[in-house]
C-alpha cells in the first residue's frame, strides 16, 4: 500500500513542481526536496513490504509512512484543485482579481503544510536506516492481457462429485440438505458449482438457484434472493418476512428445485427450521447442498451424510498448479521449473486455493531464478494458525503483483465477504481514489479493465457473471473470503465494513479512510466522529437491505477529505448546500434516496467524476451540473419525474450518459457537442420524441440501445463503431 501512495504522490509532484502558483509562493523548492525524499524511501519500499509481515517495526514504520502520504497526497490535491480555479490572467478585471485574492491565504496556508509535510518525510526516510532495508525490486510477474481467464479446473474430486450427484439424483426426500465440510480454501465452493452445473443434474432438476450465504444468515434476504431467482420478479422493498414466505412457497410450489447455500456459518437450528418450512412446496427430490467450515453447521443443518473433502494428495495438487502456471506450454514445460513447481506445491498443504494461486502468479515467468524466489522466500516461515496456512502462498502471490493491482486488490475489503462486485463501480472506486492513473492518450477505463483483467487472471478475483456478448467479459466477481483476509490485513484498520442489524449511533474509528456500512432496520442515527476522523476519511458507503423511510439527519460535509460518498436506499429528500464544500469529491452516488431536487451548489464539485443519482423522484436538475468540467458519467435512469435535462455541452470529459425510464421529452441540443461520449441510453424513455439535430456528430458513440424517431433520418447515422 505505501508503494502506491508513494507512486501517487511522485507522479502529482512531478506535474506540480513546474507550476506557476509553486514558484509565486515558494513551494517549488519544497516540493523538490518532497520528491527526492520519496524517491529515496520508494527505493526500499518492496523490501519493506514484504518484511512487514514478521517484523512488527517495519510494519509501524510503513504506517507513519502512509499516515504521512496521505496527508500529504491531500495536501497536493487541494493545491491542484485551487490552480484549476485560479484566474491566470488577473488583470483581466475586477472580480478576477478579487476572486484570487481569496486564494492568498488558502494558497500561504497550504505551503506552510507542503514545508511541513518534507519535514516529517525526512524523520521517516532517516528512520529506514535501522531497518537494513534493501533496495532490491520484486520483479512483477505479469503482462497485459487480451481476455479473461478459463473457468477454474477441478482435480482429484471426480469421486467426490459422484458421490455428491449419485446422492442427489437418489434422494426422495423434500429438501433434504447435502452438507460439504472442509477447511478453508479446500475447494468446496468449486466442488459445489461443478455438482452444479452437471448436464446430469441439469436434467434432473426443474430449476436451480446458487446463494452465497456468508457470515450473515437473514432467512428474509434469502428467501427473497430465492424467488427473484425462480419467479424473476422483484419482492417490494417493505414486504415482511411472512410475505416473502409466501411468495417462496407459491415459486418452488410443484418444482424439483436444488438450492445450494455456499459458505454458511449460523449454527442456529431456530433459523434453519424457519428458512426450511418454507420449502415443503416443492416436489420430491428437492435438495439443498451447503458449503462449511465448520463441522457444527454440517451437523445442525444437514440431513443427509456429510462429504468432508481432506486436502488434495500431491499428485492432484501438482497438476491443479500446472494447470495454471503451463498454460500455454503444454508438454513442452521446462523440466527444471517442474522440478521447482513440485517443491512450491509441497508447501500448498493441498489447497487448491494456493495452488491455483501459485500458478497463476508464475505463468507470467519462466525464468528460473524468479521460481526459486518464490520457493525459498521467508514468507513461507511465518507462524500462522491452522486455518491460516493458506495464507503464506496468498501472500507471496500478493507481493509479486504490481502496486496498482496491489492497491486495487486491497480495497475490495470495503465490501463485505462474498459479495457480488459489479466491475464498473469497483473501477469507479478506483479511480475515485486515484488508484488508476494514465497518460492522456489511454482512458481510465482501459486501465481499469486492464487492473480488473489482471486481478482474475492471477486468481485473486473470481468471476460470476459474463456479458451475454462474443467477448465474455465479466460483469460481476466476487472475492474468496481467505483473499478478503488478506485485503484487510493489508489496509488493517484503514479500510472497514461494519454490518449492523440497527443502528442509532454510528462511530468512526478515527484511522478509518475507507468505510462502508451495511444496516438492515434503519432507525434513523447519528454519525459520531473525531476531528481526526474528518480529516482521514475518504470513502463512505451506506447501505440497507431495503428502502427505509427514516430520514438520514446527517450532514456529510464534515468529512473534508471525502473522494467516495455513496448512500442507498435511505431517505435524503435534499442534499445541504455544504455538499459543494467537498472539493476533493470525485465520486457521488445517491441511490434510492427520494431525492427531489439539487442545490445549485454541487457545481462547485470541480473534481466530481462520477454522479449517479438512480430511482429518485427529481424533476429537474441545477443548471451548474453544466459546470462539471470532469463530470465522466451521469446516471440518472429511473427518474420517473424528470422532464428535461439543463444545457450538457460544457460536459467536454462526459463518456457516459444515463436516462433510462424518465419522462424526458427532449435531449438537450448541446449534447451534440459531447464528441467524446461513448455510451448514450435512453431506454424506457417513452416520451422521448426523437434526438437532437446533429446527434450523427458523436462518432465516439459505442452504444445507442433506443432511438425514438428523429426529423432527419441522416442525424441517426454514427460511426461503424455504434452498436445498437
Amino acid at each position: 500500500m505505501a508503494e502506491s501512495i508513494v507512486g501517487i504522490l511522485l507522479n502529482k509532484l512531478a506535474s506540480l513542481i513546474d507550476s506557476e502558483l509553486s514558484s509565486l509562493w515558494n513551494a517549488e523548492s519544497d516540493m523538490e526536496r518532497l520528491s527526492s525524499t520519496l524517491t529515496t524511501i520508494q527505493a526500499v519500499l518492496a523490501d519493506a513490504e514484504t518484511k512487514q509481515f514478521s517484523d512488527n517495526a517495519i510494519k509501524n514504520w510503513l504506517a507513519k509512512l502512509e499516515d504521512a502520504a496521505f496527508k500529504a497526497d491531500d495536501i497536493l490535491d487541494e493545491w491542484a484543485t485551487d490552480e484549476s480555479l485560479a484566474p491566470h490572467d488577473c488583470s483581466c478585471s475586477c472580480s478576477c482579481s478579487c476572486k484570487y485574492a481569496k486564494l492568498v491565504l488558502t494558497r500561504r496556508k497550504i505551503a506552510k503544510e507542503i514545508k511541513s509535510i518534507r519535514e516529517r518525510m525526512g524523520e521517516i526516510a532517516e528512520e529506514r536506516s535501522k531497518f537494513h532495508l534493501s533496495n532490491h525490486q520484486i520483479t512483477q510477474m505479469y503482462r497485459e492481457t487480451g481476455s479473461v481467464p478459463n473457468e477454474p479446473q477441478i482435480y482429484g474430486r471426480d469421486l467426490d462429485k459422484e458421490n455428491i450427484i449419485n446422492s442427489l439424483l437418489e434422494s426422495q426426500n423434500i429438501g433434504s440438505v447435502f452438507p460439504i465440510l472442509g477447511m478453508g480454501g479446500v475447494g468446496k465452493t468449486t466442488l459445489a458449482q461443478f455438482v452444479y452445473n452437471d448436464e446430469r443434474v441439469l436434467k434432473h432438476f426443474d430449476t436451480r438457484v446458487w446463494y452465497c450465504v456468508s457470515d450473515d444468515f437473514d432467512v428474509k434476504k434469502i428467501s427473497k434472493a430465492i424467488v427473484q431467482s425462480v419467479s424473476d420478479t422483484e419482492c417490494k422493498r417493505d414486504d415482511t418476512l411472512a410475505n416473502v414466505q409466501v411468495q417462496l412457497r407459491k415459486a418452488l410450489g410443484g418444482r424439483k428445485f436444488l438450492l445450494v447455500l455456499d459458505d454458511v456459518w449460523t449454527d442456529k437450528q431456530e433459523l434453519w427450521n424457519m428458512f426450511k418450512s418454507s420449502l415443503s412446496s416443492g416436489v420430491k427430490g428437492s435438495s439443498i447442498i451447503i458449503t462449511t467450515r465448520l463441522k457444527i453447521v454440517a451437523d445442525i443443518a444437514g440431513t443427509a451424510p456429510t462429504f468432508e473433502l481432506s486436502p488434495l494428495p500431491k499428485d492432484d495438487c501438482l497438476l491443479l498448479f500446472q494447470s495454471y502456471a503451463f498454460k500455454n506450454v503444454g508438454n513442452h514445460a521446462n523440466e527444471e521449473l517442474v522440478v521447482i513447481g513440485r517443491q512450491i506445491v509441497e508447501k500448498c498443504g493441498g489447497l487448491p486455493l494456493a495452488a491455483r494461486a501459485l500458478g497463476s502468479l508464475l505463468r507470467f515467468t519462466h525464468d528460473k531464478a524468479q521460481w526459486e524466489h518464490v520457493r525459498d522466500s521467508e514468507i513461507w516461515n511465518l507462524q500462522e494458525g491452522k486455518e491460516d496456512t493458506i495464507l503464506p502462498a496468498l501472500r507471496l502471490s500478493y507481493n509479486y503483483l504490481s502496486p496498482r493491482l496491489r492497491q486495487c486488490f486491497a480495497y475490495c475489503s470495503l465490501f463485505p465477504k462474498d459479495y457480488e462486485m459489479e466491475k464498473e463501480a469497483l473501477i469507479h472506486i478506483w479511480m475515485a481514489n486515484g488508484l488508476i492513473r494514465t497518460d492522456e492518450r489511454t482512458d481510465l477505463e482501459v486501465v481499469g479493465n486492464e487492473i480488473f483483467n489482471g486481478l482474475l487472471w492471477h486468481s485473486m478475483l473470481e468471476g460470476t457473471k459474463k456479458r451475454g456478448d462474443d467477448d465474455g467479459n465479466v460483469e460481476t466477481c466476487r472475492m474468496h473470503d481467505l483473499l478478503h483476509d488478506l485485503a484487510s490485513s493489508i489496509l488493517n484498520s484503514h479500510c472497514l465494513h461494519l454490518g449492523y442489524g440497527s443502528v442509532r449511533d454510528l462511530h468512526i474509528p478515527d484511522k478509518a479512510r475507507h468505510l462502508s456500512v451495511t444496516i438492515k432496520t434503519y432507525l434513523g442515527f447519528n454519525i459520531n466522529h473525531s476531528r481526526q476522523s474528518q480529516r482521514s476519511l475518504r470513502t463512505l458507503m451506506v447501505n440497507t437491505d431495503g428502502y427505509l423511510t427514516c430520514p438520514m439527519p446527517v450532514d456529510f460535509t464534515h468529512f473534508t477529505c471525502l473522494r467516495t460518498l455513496h448512500i442507498a436506499g435511505v431517505k435524503l429528500s435534499k442534499l445541504s448546500s455544504s455538499i459543494g464544500d467537498l472539493k476533493h469529491l470525485r465520486c457521488l452516488d445517491l441511490i434510492q434516496c427520494s431525492l427531489l431536487s439539487l442545490p445549485k451548489s454541487i457545481g462547485k464539485l470541480g473534481n466530481l467524476q462520477i454522479l449517479k443519482l438512480e430511482e429518485n423522484h427529481l424533476q429537474a436538475l441545477p443548471s451548474s451540473i453544466g459546470d462539471l468540467k470532469e463530470l465522466r458519467y451521469l446516471y440518472l435512469s429511473k427518474n420517473m419525474r424528470l422532464t428535461s435535462l439543463p444545457e450538457i455541452g460544457g460536459l467536454k470529459s462526459l463518456h457516459a450518459l444515463r436516462v433510462c425510464s424518465c419522462a424526458l421529452e427532449a435531449l438537450p441540443e448541446s449534447i451534440t457537442r459531447l464528441r467524446g461520449l461513448k455510451h448514450l441510453d435512453t431506454s424506457g424513455c417513452h416520451q422521448l420524441k426523437g434526438m437532437p439535430n446533429g446527434i450523427g456528430s458523436l462518432t465516439a458513440l459505442q452504444t445507442l440501445p433506443y432511438l425514438m424517431a428523429a426529423s432527419k433520418r441522416e442525424d441517426l447515422l454514427v460511426s461503424e463503431s455504434c452498436k445498437g
